[in-house]
């Protein structure tokens, strides 16, 4: 987007683009890079801390607002996905309008305006935000069930004219890109989607149901809880559901846990042993949490050491490769400012597939071909379509950089030395480790 290209028309899409605008005027500001993204990664996850440590003190007072802060922050959710994800922003929406409506100084149809305006952006970020919505809108009808049918209808409206719009401006290819390729990417097994949440929330999950136990007759807390279950329900809804979609949830359930948290500093109060049981399991969980996310801190990115990224990208720019077009990882991509030929491979030939089976037999019969097969075994199939392409356009030298990872070859988007040497490509000799650069 920085150097003009369009979503969804120079290159495919399978989202909703609020997020790629925000990360495109970010690099128009500050030069691309993993440092830069991380940056702004820190500074939303650092935003939402902080509203979480205000909501928190609003609710139960100040070691409620910490422990909510402290809890989010080192989520494995969190931690596993500290490059970027929409979620990212998404998360401080969610955050933002929890904040707003437990804030007692206005009534509830004051407040319609600024919870419309952050749907619309949350929703322009990613689709999935109208669970939010329908979080906020049950939140509203606790107190005034008006106000919310009013809040409701203007989110509705504001959530259909940004669909509009972008049909208007992109045409078919949206619709293809956002929602047909993300309905034909499941179904995926229930269990997968259980094992991904609990993984992402495991040290918050079960304070988080003893916190709304403890506070459930409270009026407030029942908003937080609405919008802790509406978030979460995505597990059961969408055709697909990793990691990164449990960092939405995460917002209010963090709240939750810190009040569950604060019953058992409660209960302990006064009482030593019981006080010492409680500190050492409440580091035992910060603990749980670190290792739940790999240990994914600054030192590693996408599971690879930060050392051979950037050992990577230093070849890379000495062969004056930077800011050029390659076939290589995202990080690479990020790190010295180029490029990638292929967005995602792995999905590409899918979504080939799909546009040409949903222009041959139309949208009906392209869903119901998703519940016939996997999505790994259309990969799988399809993975020839972008291969050969990249191929040629190695041998038209319009390609002349790839990076291989010999450690990963039996990935989805690897590639075949033989054919690379074939097409007239050879590895720099002195560059290899965990990548190896080949070029023509």
């Amino acid at each position: 987007m920085v150097r003009g290209e369009l979503p969804y028309r120079d290159s495919v899409l399978t989202q909703l683009p609020g997020a790629q605008f925000i990360l495109g005027f970010y690099y128009f500001l500050i030069t691309p890079s993993l440092f830069s993204t991380q940056c702004l990664t820190a500074s939303f996850n650092w935003m939402t801390a902080w509203m979480l440590w205000r909501i928190g003190n609003i609710l139960s007072g100040p070691f409620v607002g910490a422990v909510a802060a402290l809890l989010f922050s080192w989520a494995p959710a969190t931690l596993a996905h500290h490059v970027f994800e929409p979620e990212v922003l998404s998360a401080a929406i969610i955050a933002a309008m929890l904040l707003l409506m437990l804030d007692t100084r206005r009534p509830a149809g004051g407040k319609i305006p600024a919870l419309v305006f952050l749907s619309a952006i949350g929703f322009f970020i990613k689709a999935t935000f109208g669970l939010a919505v329908l979080g906020t809108t049950a939140g509203i009808a606790l107190t005034d069930r008006r106000a919310a049918l009013r809040y409701f209808a203007l989110a509705m409206s504001a959530m259909l004219a940004i669909i509009a719009l972008l049909g208007i401006v992109f045409g078919r290819e949206f619709f293809i890109q956002a929602f047909l390729f993300q309905a034909m990417k499941g179904p995926l097994p229930l269990a997968h989607r259980f094992n991904s949440f609990f993984i992402a929330t495991n040290p918050i999950l079960i304070p988080a149901i003893a916190g709304f136990l403890s506070q459930c007759s409270d009026l407030r807390w029942k908003i937080v809880a609405l919008m802790s279950l509406f978030t979460s329900a995505l597990v059961l809804m969408g055709p697909t559901y990793w990691s990164h979609n449990a960092i939405d949830p995460l917002v209010p359930m963090t709240l939750l846990a810190a009040a569950g948290w604060d019953e058992a500093r409660k209960i302990a109060k006064g009482n030593p042993r019981v006080l010492f049981a409680r500190t050492a399991c409440s580091v035992s969980l910060l603990l749980l949490a670190f290792l739940g996310a790999g240990g994914r801190m600054p030192f590693v990115t996408e599971g690879v050491d930060r050392s051979e990224i950037m050992r990577a990208a230093r070849a890379i720019e000495d062969l004056g490769r930077a800011g050029t077009v390659m076939y290589a990882p995202s990080v690479l991509i990020f790190e010295t400012n180029s490029s990638g030929y292929i967005r995602h491979p792995e999905f590409y030939g899918v979504y080939l597939w799909i546009k040409e089976t949903a222009d041959r037999d139309g949208v009906l019969a392209t869903l119901r071909s998703a519940s016939a097969d996997t999505f790994s075994a259309r990969m799988a199939r399809q993975k020839g379509r972008w291969e050969e392409d990249v191929y040629r356009a190695i041998e038209e030298s319009r390609l002349k950089t790839v990076v291989y990872e010999p450690l990963r070859s039996d990935s989805a988007d690897a590639l075949d030395p033989e054919r690379l040497q074939r097409a007239g490509m050879a590895p720099i000799p002195g560059a290899a480790g965990f990548y190896q650069i080949w070029t023509k």
